[in-house]
């Protein structure tokens, strides 16, 4: 008997004959019912795992596509905020175009638009730099204007992609002047610091406060009818031939950002 329980066949055999005799007496119904159970249970967490386990990967995959979608909306948000601020500095510049194309002279000219770059001594005064040059076709003696065609100055040396502007507030200045009200002319000088003054003026010729000053055309540098300022004082000096006068300059050399060079060679 040992020897046939020591063989795996027949011990199997025997198993499964008692496991049939235990069923057939309902002596296994408890067994089996733990055993479903924990079959059951194991079964559940199973499922409820690969659950889990799917709903954490399509998390991540939709965490990950969440981070796609950001990095593409954020990329996006750039390029439109670029735009954006390409847009406001071309209708900054579009309206800088507009308000100076209104008071257009209408002599054959054409403005070449250019953006003050920076400050420069000039003998002891204050010049301008602007961002175009030779390439733009600026010449010497070119003359410089801001928005009403106010005038700034005239161009005194020329670089390839930039230029020197001589402004007309610098003591060396020398303009030969009209006053639109009366028609009386004058030179005016510059005395730095945004200051203006008339010299040659007659005694006998009225001059008042606020009357405009624009240039004559008679020097040779600028066109007539450019705005120069407003006759801000009246200097006379009873001893003296002449008498003078402040002007207040039309242009805020301090705040000027953007410049027309005027090409009258056409």
């Amino acid at each position: 008997m040992k020897k046939l329980i020591r063989k795996p066949a027949v011990l199997t055999l025997f198993i499964i004959i008692g496991l049939i005799f235990l069923n057939n007496y309902g002596l296994l119904e408890k067994p089996k019912e733990i055993f479903f159970r924990l079959a059951s249970s194991f079964q559940k967490t199973a499922y409820r795992s690969g659950l889990w386990l799917n709903d954490f990967i399509g998390l991540l995959k939709h965490q990950e596509r969440l981070n796609e979608e950001n990095i593409y909306f954020l990329e996006e948000n750039q390029k439109l905020e670029g735009i954006i601020v390409e847009l406001k500095e071309a209708e900054r510049e579009n309206k800088f175009l507009r308000q100076q194309l209104n008071l257009e002279e209408k002599e054959p000219s054409r403005l070449i638009l250019a953006e003050v770059i920076g400050q420069n001594s000039v003998n002891f005064g204050q010049g301008l730099l602007i961002n175009k040059g030779r390439k733009d076709g600026l010449e010497e003696g070119m003359a410089v204007i801001a928005v009403g065609n106010r005038l700034v100055g005239r161009i005194t040396r020329v670089f390839d992609s930039s230029a020197q502007v001589f402004l007309i507030t610098h003591p060396n200045s020398r303009i030969n002047i009209l006053i639109q009200e009366t028609e009386v002319k004058g030179i005016v000088k510059g005395e730095s610091d945004s200051g203006l003054i008339i010299d040659w003026l007659d005694q006998k010729e009225e001059i008042k406060t606020g009357q405009t000053v624009v240039t004559s055309g008679l020097d040779g540098f600028f066109q007539k009818g450019l705005l120069i300022g407003w006759v801000e004082e009246v200097i006379v000096n009873q001893s003296q031939v002449f008498k003078k006068a402040k002007v207040k300059s039309a242009a805020d050399f301090k705040r000027i950002e953007r410049v027309f060079v005027i090409d009258s060679r056409l």
